[in-house]
């Protein structure tokens, strides 16, 4: 075959049963020279005109769901005429329409199985859009290229996760949004409240930047609060818009950073932190410190104030909870039990001391020592000589709120014990719920022992005698007690009754005398 300018092309031929007719495979239209060669014989026809026919489409199929980023293989044509055995060029078209915009032409990347089936690549997209496929065949004159139109759907975007929450309830900060299908970098995507506690569902609307795949968004959070908040993406490209299934985006709860100081009488009380919320409505919020109610709460700024009754310790948690309008009980912001309140230490008001008597009752002047049935405890602490003495006061109660503590006082004797005074939870030094330090000390003594008289003289051999008086002491103390009579005959003389068989109480002394002569002094 010879065409101008000169082509030569040799055709695998072959006979059919009628000598005739001679049977080709496909050809380029147009007018050729057809050189016949029978062995050494041949016959030459000029200007033949061969007019193939033009690829017809039948069918379009198109798999369901498209991946927006386009999919390998996703368009099967059908038809015929398709040349696929043959050298033929081809050419296939797609002309993608959206709404609002002007259609636009793609080469399609496709594989010609047979001269009746070709299969091709889906281009990538979003939501449903109008295909229009072209196909030519070695650029046929005439007939015209094949057409087919369809539509393209592609999948909805999917969220899988949310990273990057919990956010502030001020908003601004950035959450990560991972899933599927949610398009080209160049589309708009938008994050879009949907229920829960933001500062406006209706408006709670913010642009979002998609990453070079089409799985991953990047959208900073909406003012909000609370737990379970509902939102879902919506992707737009020219007037077309998707949105995707929805997801949850959690605040975070309130941290307080500082609180004013009170005294164990209580007072007005205020709050600083962060995360406070966004409707700022008194009827609301909701404060508690330790077990006690933090009652006419308001906010005053970016703070918390409220009024607190009585308390003490160190130890005593703020919980705080700001509720909203038909929000469940989980949507409502807790603290996380992280900041604990501390009474001002408690302060003696009589820092003299006074005197005391075993099994007496001992009330001590302490300001700050909290309401009536504030857990109190009161040692008697002394230390002499490099060693220590803790004596339990027992049955220690507020006997006047926020004034006065009182206790039964411990069997010993001796003097200048300080009182240690715990309140609450408190430590019971200074710095925690305490009155104990070297400015504000409350000393207590018990009575000096008093020799009232003796029960008789006693002979040169010596024999036991009892001492009458006060402020002898409970039968036993411990090792650290000292107690002894002597007796002495101006500065000759000094005899001390044995320790192993004298016995006390704390008004009578049972001694042994050791044997002597004379008048003598007795000293307990």
């Amino acid at each position: 075959l010879m065409t101008i300018p000169p082509y030569v092309s040799v055709l695998n031929t072959y006979f059919s049963s009628s000598p005739t007719y001679l049977f080709l495979y496909r050809v380029l239209s147009g007018i050729w020279d057809i050189n016949v060669r029978l062995g050494a014989q041949s016959s030459i026809s000029s200007n033949t005109v061969f007019v193939m026919p033009s690829p017809v489409i039948s069918a379009v199929h198109v798999q369901a769901d498209l991946a927006t980023l386009g999919v390998a293989g996703a368009i099967t044509i059908e038809g015929k005429h398709f040349a696929a055995s043959s050298t033929a060029a081809h050419v296939v078209e797609f002309i993608i329409g959206y709404p609002s915009l002007s259609p636009v032409t793609i080469a399609a990347t496709c594989t010609f199985n047979s001269d009746t089936k070709a299969t091709c690549n889906a281009p990538s997209g979003f939501g449903s859009v109008d295909l229009t496929v072209h196909m030519t065949v070695d650029a046929l004159p005439s007939g015209g290229p094949a057409s087919y139109h369809t539509t393209l759907v592609y999948a909805n975007p999917t969220i899988a996760a949310v990273t990057g929450a919990p956010v502030g309830t001020a908003g601004g900060d950035i959450v990560t949004v991972s899933g599927s299908n949610f398009g080209a970098s160049s589309q708009l995507a938008s994050f879009v409240a949907v229920s829960g506690v933001f500062a406006n569902p209706e408006l709670a609307t913010m642009s979002c930047t998609l990453a070079a795949s089409d799985e991953e968004v990047t959208c900073p959070a909406p003012p909000g609060q609370g737990q379970n908040n509902v939102f879902s993406l919506v992707f737009q490209y020219a007037d077309t818009k998707i949105s995707s299934d929805t997801a949850t985006l959690q605040y975070l709860a309130p941290a307080i950073t500082n609180t004013s100081t009170l005294p164990g009488s209580g007072g007005v009380l205020t709050i600083s932190g962060t995360n406070f919320g966004l409707f700022r409505d008194q009827d609301l919020l909701d404060v508690k410190v330790g077990s006690g109610k933090c009652i006419n709460s308001y906010f005053e700024g970016q703070d918390i104030v409220c009024f607190l009754g009585g308390g003490s310790g160190d130890e005593n948690v703020v919980f705080i909870r700001l509720g909203f309008y038909d929000s469940p009980v989980e949507d409502s912001l807790t603290t996380d039990n992280s900041y604990k309140f501390a009474f001002d230490t408690p302060i003696f008001q009589n820092v003299s001391g006074v005197a005391v008597v075993p099994g007496g009752l001992l009330e001590i002047p302490l300001e700050g020592c909290g309401p009536a049935g504030t857990p109190v405890s009161v040692v008697l602490e002394k230390t002499d000589s490099g060693s220590e003495l803790a004596l339990v006061c027992s049955d220690a109660y507020v006997a006047v709120p926020n004034a006065v503590v009182a206790c039964t006082v411990p069997d010993a004797v001796g003097n200048s014990y300080s009182v240690a005074v715990t309140v609450g939870s408190g430590s019971r030094k200074k710095e925690g719920a305490v009155a104990l330090d070297s400015g504000n000390m409350f000393m207590v003594s018990y009575a000096a022992p008093t020799v009232a008289g003796i029960s008789s003289n006693v002979s040169t051999a010596g024999a036991f005698v009892t001492i009458t008086g006060t402020g002898f002491g409970p039968a036993t103390l411990p090792t650290e007690f000292i107690r002894s009579v002597t007796l002495s005959l101006g500065t000759l003389y000094t005899w001390t009754c044995d320790p192993f068989t004298t016995t006390y109480t704390p008004t009578t002394i049972v001694c042994l005398v050791p044997p002597g002569s004379g008048v003598h002094d007795m000293h307990v």
